[in-house]
């Protein structure tokens, strides 16, 4: 992050922080503490000068990069906004590798963690999110007039984020903010509905008609997909396997090691042609990728911000307990557990339902994962995965980017 001035730390709350150098666990907590409600403050007394502009929209993506639901509504929003007559706003840490799915021209970019960006989010129409805003920012007064959208970056379960599920308390208070300011829950099955947006989102209006980011996996494109394997250097007849598990609390990643060898080996006796290897890990853990990733049939893709797009030139998925997975279920393609740590995690998190209901074969181990790679029986798996989506009740049409769309421009006219 850029050297930030005095204004700047102030609205964030490390004010004093910068000033003092603590010498003691006890004071640092004070110092911390005291800049807490001293951010809280000053934002404030700023928010009382602030006027909304009716024309503005500011999207923000939990990895700051231009991704996941705000980028498909952001996208279609552009699409539709023929005049220019809005001033689209995008919170970002400017991090390089944005540049894999780069942002549009019309997107004005603003640092995330400077006086200006508490400015922009304070004077937007529209806030539209996929997290909580409030766990980078702390309090955000809501102003009068403002709508915010939760787009949530998760699917159909697995796993468990409710305040008794979840060790991180920090995370628990700024969902539970969060979730005071949010209008809008975009939901795309009655599963979400029903067990997700009530959680923390239990008053917001549903919009019940996918997720935007969905969009691209159902609305399928041939030169889209040429594209993105061109952009990671991927021949064209070169088949494709997805490995991305989630991130544990801990940060450990001693669960993520397969044998690739032997997975591509599987692969290949299974489908044959000649395979590759995608690693995408959690952004939390993207700086460990090349010690999982360390194979010449590997690529590390961990800081490639848009999953959609790798999922939509995937051949095959592998996940743990990442909803993604779920995403990728859409498009009926080979899809596979590989969890070494089912017992710990349950613990740590928990699950809304048993893996072994969902329609994806489970292993322990990598010689299990090849052994159900083999062995996979398509069409059982498509009869058990049409039957799954039916049972959550899953809406995705492919529109769920111009339903946000429309319901945005409705309340800015």
């Amino acid at each position: 992050m850029n050297l930030m001035n005095s204004e700047d730390l102030l609205l964030e709350g490390r004010w004093l922080q910068s000033k003092i150098l603590f010498k003691n666990k006890k004071m640092i907590m004070i110092g911390k503490f005291i800049d807490w409600y001293l951010g809280w403050f000053v934002r404030y007394l700023w928010s009382r000068d602030s006027k909304i502009d009716v024309n503005k929209v500011l999207f923000i993506s939990f990895n700051k990069q231009y991704t996941c639901n705000p980028k498909y509504i952001c996208r279609e929003l552009i699409k539709q906004d023929v005049n220019h007559k809005i001033d689209i706003v995008w919170l970002t840490n400017n991090d390089k590798y944005v540049s894999n799915t780069p942002f549009p021209a019309r997107v004005r970019q603003v640092c995330i963690g400077t006086a200006e960006a508490y400015k922009e989010i304070m004077t937007s129409k529209i806030v539209v999110q996929n997290a909580h805003l409030s766990q980078e920012y702390g309090y955000l007064p809501k102003m009068s007039g403002q709508y915010y959208f939760q787009t949530w970056h998760g699917s159909l379960g697995f796993k468990r984020f409710d305040a008794k599920s979840d060790s991180n308390k920090k995370r628990v208070k700024a969902a539970i903010r969060a979730g005071k300011h949010t209008d809008f829950f975009l939901s795309n099955s009655t599963f979400e509905s029903k067990n997700v947006a009530p959680v923390f989102w239990k008053n917001a209006q549903l919009i019940e008609s996918g997720h935007a980011r969905n969009d691209i996996l159902i609305n399928f494109n041939a030169d889209c997909v040429n594209s993105i394997k061109q952009r990671l250097s991927i021949e064209k007849n070169t088949r494709v396997i997805l490995y991305a598990p989630t991130y544990r609390d801990n940060k450990s990643i001693e669960h993520f090691k397969i044998d690739f060898n032997e997975i591509i080996d599987a692969a290949k006796e299974k489908y044959g042609g000649s395979w590759v290897v995608l690693v995408k890990l959690h952004y939390s853990n993207r700086q460990n990728a090349k010690e999982i990733a360390d194979n010449k049939n590997v690529i590390n893709v961990s800081r490639y911000p848009d999953i959609q797009e790798l999922m939509l030139i995937s051949d095959i998925g592998i996940t743990d307990y990442s909803s993604w997975i779920l995403d990728y279920l859409l498009m009926l393609r080979p899809a596979f557990i590989y969890a070494e740590d089912i017992e710990d995690y349950e613990v740590e998190r928990g699950f809304y339902y048993p893996l072994s209901s969902a329609p994806f074969p489970v292993a322990r181990n990598s010689k299990e994962l090849a052994t159900n790679i083999i062995g996979f029986d398509y069409d059982s798996y498509k009869t058990k995965a049409k039957s799954f989506l039916s049972e959550k009740g899953c809406m995705e049409t492919g529109n769920a980017s111009k339903a946000a769309t429309e319901k945005i421009l409705e309340l800015m006219d």
